[in-house]
């Protein structure tokens, strides 16, 4: 507003108290960047054997945040020779590479109007080469009619190797061989009682062995796990139930629950020692496993409070077990602490990728991951390699961890929570471990994209690059993709997206939009906001 020169001389002093701004030692009281353009002639003073010209003199303090100082420029002559320009910045706010591209942005900016005066700012492009790739780099498209199976890599593990130990818990241990003899008779049960392609089948049982056997049943029967806490109360377990038409619920006791009707049956029914222990095979199941059938069922609250299911297809899941495995190189040697609750999807890497490379899964007590003490115990005991933690139960944990318990251990997983430099350093100072921060929503098969915690991270720490075979977007409210610096929401898409959200086209349509550029290509909206580094890795920026 040209108007505001009629005051310009009005005292500062004056100004700060007559607006009165929260006072703080960290910022300026008014204003916080700084466009200052000096149009005014170098002063210069000259004798006979004297000649005295104004010096630019860099003190190497900034008195603002970010402050922009634009000086025009005549030649000899007189007439214009362009502008010369310097930024003094806050180091503790900006580093070097940040304000580099600050300033070709403002170049393009400037040659963008001084070109067409009545350009739309909005539409001026400001995406560098690297911005560009990622809009247009390849992704798997999500897979639909080959025959992928979750569980596939499990079967070839368990018919070469029988006799190893495949699950450890309180009770014992339990070799492949033996489990894959459980779990074969009860998906020919359910295979009996109608269980197939896009049928669903609750699992209402606590972490335990017999968990684990009745999820990988209803893989091999061909249906849909969907995971429910038996402590939840009966009114959304019968929720769920009744959103996924399920066929049946699998209890512990035919009468652990209060609902469900004639559709509750216990594992020990289905268990039948009568019925073949051999392997199942397409002809003995309903129909075909393709990469579109739904695996399972997760449902989630957000943010209305409203459960609502995650349909994920063996393709999206399969494709993150294969990248996990492969991505931190789990072998037959490893231990894995299954931990996680079942209702959350971190737990499917636990339950699949350690079976899938014939590793060992120890299954922690139903209530063992919120007691750090006993998962130091469980650690030690089985020889843990590889754990997971949501942060703020990995910085209870660290108050108890030690080297000595912690041995074995070779990789520490965290995801669920944005996380923070300063529980990694701590922990470090005891357990000298590779930590991993992993993201992904419910809706992208688990973890999305992937950061190994070095030393020496800014305070919170990146989220990451995606993960093989898929792509992440930082778009803007048009749909177009931020500069790299500038907070956009997060898109993901590719090979692990989920189908939707079970029986909720409305939703579905809503979260899962059109990924621009790519015909028939999908994009799940996060609705977490994000930011791309300099060094090419995301920054979580909250909701």
């Amino acid at each position: 507003d040209l108007g505001a020169f009629a005051h310009a001389d009005v005292p500062f002093e004056r100004l700060v108290e007559v607006i009165d701004p929260p006072r703080s030692r960290a910022r300026h009281p008014i204003f916080q960047v700084l466009l200052s353009f000096q149009n005014l002639g170098q002063a210069h003073f000259e004798l006979t054997d004297l000649r005295l010209e104004t010096v630019e003199f860099d003190l190497g303090v900034a008195k603002f945040d970010l402050q922009f100082t634009l000086v025009d420029s005549l030649t000899p002559l007189g007439t214009p020779d362009g502008l010369a320009a310097t930024i003094a910045y806050a180091t503790d706010l900006f580093d070097r590479e940040t304000i580099g591209s600050l300033a070709e942005r403002f170049v393009a900016v400037a040659r963008a109007v001084a070109a067409d005066p009545d350009v739309v700012l909005d539409e001026i492009d400001l995406l560098g080469g690297i911005e560009r790739e990622r809009i247009t780099a390849p992704v798997l498209p999500e897979a639909t009619t080959e025959a992928v199976s979750l569980t596939a890599r499990f079967r070839r593990c368990a018919a070469e190797k029988p006799g190893a130990t495949a699950l450890v818990d309180a009770s014992g241990s339990h070799t492949y061989g033996d489990f894959a003899a459980r779990v074969n008779r009860v998906a020919r049960s359910l295979v009996q009682r109608g269980v197939g392609p896009e049928v669903a089948v609750v699992v209402a049982l606590p972490r335990s062995v017999d968990a684990l056997v009745a999820v990988y049943a209803v893989l091999e029967a061909g249906g849909a796990y969907v995971p429910v806490d038996p402590e939840q109360p009966a009114a959304r377990i019968d929720q769920i139930v009744t959103a996924t038409a399920a066929r049946c619920v699998i209890v512990a006791e035919s009468d652990a629950l209060p609902v469900a009707g004639e559709r509750v049956v216990s594992l020990v029914a289905l268990d039948d020692p009568s019925v073949s222990s051999a392997p199942l095979t397409d002809s003995d199941r309903t129909g075909t496993v393709r990469a579109g059938t739904t695996a399972y069922v997760i449902f989630t609250s957000g943010s209305t409070g409203v459960p609502k299911g995650v349909s994920v297809p063996h393709g999206a899941v399969t494709h993150q077990v294969d990248w996990f495995a492969r991505t931190y190189a789990l072998s037959e040697r490893d231990v894995v602490l299954a931990k996680t609750p079942m209702t959350f999807d971190v737990s499917v890497w636990e339950m699949f990728a350690t079976l899938a490379v014939g590793g060992t899964l120890a299954v922690a007590d139903p209530d063992g991951h919120r007691d750090p003490e006993y998962l130091m115990r469980a650690i030690s005991r089985w020889s843990v390699t590889a754990v997971s933690f949501v942060p703020s139960m990995f910085a209870v944990f660290t108050e108890a961890a030690d080297d000595y318990a912690c041995r074995s251990l070779r990789l520490v997983f965290l995801a669920g929570e944005a996380l923070g430099r300063s529980a990694v350093d701590t922990f470090r100072e005891k357990c000298d471990i590779d930590v991993h921060n992993l993201y992904g929503p419910t809706e992208f098969a688990v973890h999305a994209t992937a950061h190994p915690v070095g030393r020496g991270e800014p305070p919170s720490v990146p989220i990451g690059i995606p993960v093989d075979g898929t792509a992440a977007l930082v778009l803007d409210g048009r749909f177009r993709p931020v500069p790299d610096g500038v907070v956009g929401e997060l898109y993901l898409c590719g090979v692990q997206a989920a189908r939707g959200y079970h029986g909720r086209p409305d939703l579905t349509a809503d979260r899962f939009v059109a990924l621009p550029g790519h015909d028939g290509a999908r994009m799940y909206r996060t609705g977490d906001l994000a930011r791309w580094n300099h060094h090419g890795h995301l920054e979580f920026a909250g909701r």
